[in-house]
């Protein structure tokens, strides 16, 4: 599937797993580095557990989002001075409203995406993008 070409994201190709989830780590710490809270989103629940086993592996700190927790990102978000990592499933964000993406503060949050749903449908329904 193209792209539409205002597409303001980037999409990278790893190699293999391993290499994924070092660039995943190495975006959160780039990120914290400059004061962005990171989301970290995946589809899979076997996919969250991975990127979760290696943020710990990494010794990285972060919080697992919940569906309840809008208000608790979004208040860490505006009133915090140290970046804060979250993960999430994507389906915490589908058929939401308002989205997200309206809540957050975006220009402190970098979202990451550890995979595409091999249905390009339900990217598109994740209200993140």
């Amino acid at each position: 599937m193209a792209r539409p070409p205002d597409y303001p994201h980037d999409d990278r190709i790893w190699a293999n797993s391993d290499r994924k989830l070092k660039g995943i780590c190495d975006d959160i710490v780039q990120a914290s580095a400059n004061n962005l809270n990171v989301l970290v989103v995946a589809h899979f629940e076997n996919t969250l557990s991975i990127v979760e086993s290696k943020l710990r592996g990494e010794a990285l700190d972060f919080h697992t989002f919940f569906q309840g927790d809008y208000s608790a990102l979004c208040a860490k978000n505006r009133d915090s001075k140290t970046a804060k990592t979250w993960i999430a499933l994507a389906s915490h964000f589908q058929a939401r409203s308002p989205t997200p993406a309206r809540e957050i503060e975006v220009e402190r949050v970098c979202v990451l995406f550890a995979e595409h749903h091999p249905m390009a449908s339900k990217d598109q329904d994740s209200n993140l993008v």
